[in-house]
Order: structure tokens, then sequence, then C-alpha cells
């Protein structure tokens, strides 16, 4: 990439996945020390106090953070899983497993006691 990019680049970047940003495949398995110097390479070239007086400098802030939040995402496993499930249309709800009545909580903890 080069220093200056286009509105174009940065509103693709605002709608890419984590694998996309990091040019990466769709597996679980994924190399941290490419994300990482990807990642600092990103931030290195897109870091806001660097774009202060851009016009665009509002993008280049949501891209930023859009960026930081899809780094935190591939590198936990948890997250990286859950982000594969969703880009095949397989919607993870992790509430569904905390719908249990006090009662039935109740009765788990009085078991385990």
């Amino acid at each position: 990439m080069k220093d200056e990019l286009s509105s174009e680049q940065l509103n693709s970047l605002l709608k890419a996945d984590a694998f996309q940003i990091f040019n990466l495949d769709y597996n679980y398995a994924i190399d941290l020390k490419v994300i990482n110097s990807k990642y600092l390479q990103l931030q290195k070239q897109l870091h806001p106090d660097k774009w202060l007086n851009n016009s665009q400098f509002n993008l280049i802030l949501l891209v930023s953070a859009h960026i930081n939040d899809k780094y935190k995402c591939i590198k936990s496993p948890v997250l990286r899983a859950i982000e594969l499930l969703e880009l095949n249309n397989i919607h993870y709800n992790d509430n569904q497993f905390n719908n249990f009545s006090a009662d039935f909580l109740m009765q788990q903890m009085d078991y385990h006691e």
C-alpha cells in the first residue's frame, strides 16, 4: 500500500473482515508473527496522529479503530472461531445458554456444593 490512501481504499478496509485485512486464508490456524507484522505496518500507515490535517481524518479514524478491533478478533482463538462461523453464515449466540431460570441455577449450585 502507498502512504496516501484513496477514499475507496479506506472504505474497502472499513468493510473488510479480519482475514481480508491481514491477507489471510480463511483458516483457523494462523501465523501470529505475520499478523503482528501486518498490524504494525497498517497502524504505522494509518495512525490518526499522522493524518490530523487530512480531509479524510474522520474516515481514517474509523478505519484505524476497525483494524484494532479486527486485530483483537484475529488474535483471540475464540473470537477468530466466531468470525469464521459468521463468515460462513453460522450465527453464534453466546446468550443461548444463559436463559436458565433462577430455580434451575440454584438447583445446580446445590448439586455442586
